[in-house]
């Protein structure tokens, strides 16, 4: 088996040889890079080019116009080589076994059941303290460390959270691309990973494969401006939540968790420009619909508020739909 490290980067030339030094220092060597440049104004190109020219492992560098990570993903899987694809975000660092604790687990795999099965996924520490990132998968040393499950179930049912780091199939990848949407640059992975996991299993270890630091300008760190300048995404978050998962599973406080889907979905809804009869026709369950409608309605407009407090303009609506 063989990787394909892909590194999604803007304006990170100052940290990308970071990440490229921990891909240089992997004990498994069967492995090239892909980086896709998603638009950087900085020396990004500079950087690539020279480690490029070194030669120390195979690099490949892609371009393309700012359209966020997401698009960049696309743009990856029509370049990655590798069977099994490894993000890394260009100011992260992978551990020097990580691709060889991915390796190992997924050959940990009986042959006869690897078609269930999209990939294997791994635990992240943060540089800042070296703790790990959310919770620990619930598996132990007595069932072999690792644990048969998918995103819905790891999230619902055991309630494990913050961020992993996997290797996935890249054909299973290339089944699930991500939506994209005019004129917003931002995309939830979990739809992606939800839409996997209607069909393949992940097997997880409680294996530190990653190191993150969090940065300051990072997607993460104004994630309300975020959501309202990319409501088409966020829409579609919730809409499948509601017509797709939120039936799935069982859990405490499932009515809240409906509610709230149904009042960002309304909220999303608005801030996309989407008319009350497509919102109509779009959801299941019309009766919660109704119930929180003047809600969501109500947080778009506070939404809208606390956008211009804060000196924010308000992206326009890609279309009205």
């Amino acid at each position: 088996m063989d990787f394909t490290v892909f590194i999604p980067t803007y304006n990170r030339a100052h940290l990308l040889p970071r990440a490229l030094r921990s891909v240089e220092q992997q004990t498994l060597r069967d492995f090239d890079v892909l980086i896709v440049d998603d638009g950087s104004t900085d020396n990004t190109f500079q950087v690539a080019q020279e480690w490029i020219s070194a030669g120390k492992f195979p690099i490949r560098y892609v371009r393309q116009s700012n359209r966020g990570k997401h698009a960049a993903y696309n743009t990856a899987l029509k370049h990655v080589t590798g069977e099994f694809t490894v993000t890394l975000d260009s100011d992260d660092m992978l551990t020097p076994e990580a691709l060889a604790l991915f390796k190992n687990a997924w050959e940990s795999i009986p042959l006869s059941q690897r078609n269930a099965f999209a990939g294997v996924e791994g635990l992240c520490a943060s540089l800042a303290d070296g703790g790990i990132v959310g919770t620990k998968f619930p598996c132990s040393a007595a069932e072999g460390g690792y644990l048969d499950s998918n995103y819905l179930e790891l999230y619902r049912r055991f309630r494990v959270d913050g961020d992993k780091s996997n290797a996935i199939l890249t054909r299973v990848l290339r089944e699930h691309p991500f939506p994209l949407f005019p004129g917003e640059t931002f995309m939830p992975e979990a739809v992606v990973w939800k839409r996997i996991a209607l069909k393949y299993k992940f097997r997880y270890l409680n294996q530190i494969v990653q190191i993150i630091e969090y940065q300051r300008d990072g997607l993460s760190s104004n994630p309300f401006i975020l959501r309202v300048n990319n409501p088409h995404a966020f829409r579609l978050q919730f809409m499948e939540e509601i017509n797709i998962y939120s039936r799935l599973y069982a859990e405490p406080g499932q009515f809240k968790r409906r509610l709230r889907s149904y009042d960002r979905y309304v909220r999303y809804s608005v801030h996309a420009g989407v008319a009350f009869s497509k919102q109509w026709r779009d959801i299941k369950g019309h009766g919660f619909f109704l119930v929180c409608f003047v809600i969501g309605v109500v947080h778009a407009w506070t939404d809208n508020m606390r956008m211009r407090r804060r000196g924010h303009a308000r992206a326009p609506a890609p279309g009205k739909s």
